[in-house]
């Protein structure tokens, strides 16, 4: 009996949603950030800084690999591929170092441009920097969820297992018969 164990099917089925929004999203991340669709004085100032389409084509770049990596993973996962678990942890590991340098930067260099720029029209003073931390907390919170899950399920003995081959005995449906006691007597009387 060789079956995916149900924890590895249902990250792989989500790695793969979540790298196939990845690997959608990042392109259409970096026409925006480049050509943004409305005025605003936080991408003017951004955009006229010379290392930020660097910055911006880097990191779209790495993440649309982490992407490519995840769906690969996930994929091989789905066929217990003893390959794929240490692709998925690879994953989980490199996320996390992802988010602790994204948010160092954000926090240090984005953030601090983002309360210089002024307002957003449409966008009272100061909500900018509230949302800015919002998202960055939220951020760190979901990668840290995403990461902290893979790494846990992909490390269980039970799964470790199943990736190199061993899976657990079916159980019996069968009755198990006791040979050493008697059997109950019939409680109908002989007709």
């Amino acid at each position: 009996m060789s079956t995916v164990p149900t924890s590895i099917k249902v990250l792989s089925i989500l790695g793969i949603v979540y790298a196939a929004m990845v690997l959608l999203g990042v392109p259409c991340g970096v026409f925006l950030n480049l050509h943004p669709l409305t005025p605003s004085p936080l991408t003017d100032d951004l955009l006229k800084r010379p290392w930020y389409v660097p910055y911006t084509l880097v990191t779209s770049a790495i993440n649309f690999l982490m992407g490519v990596l995840l769906l690969a993973a996930s994929i091989g996962s789905m066929k217990l591929r003893k390959k794929a678990r240490v692709a998925m942890l690879v994953y989980a590991w490199a996320a996390i170092v992802q988010m602790i340098v994204g948010s160092l930067f954000t926090g240090l260099v984005l953030l601090p441009i983002m309360e210089s720029a002024g307002a957003t029209p449409g966008v009272p003073g100061g909500m900018v920097m509230i949302i800015g931390i919002v998202s960055l907390v939220g951020g760190i919170i979901f990668a840290s969820a995403i990461s902290g899950v893979l790494i846990y399920f992909f490390t269980r003995k039970a799964n470790v297992d199943a990736f190199n081959g061993i899976f657990p005995e079916a159980p019996t449906n069968f009755p198990v018969e006791y040979p050493d006691q008697p059997l109950p007597p019939d409680p109908t009387p002989p007709a």
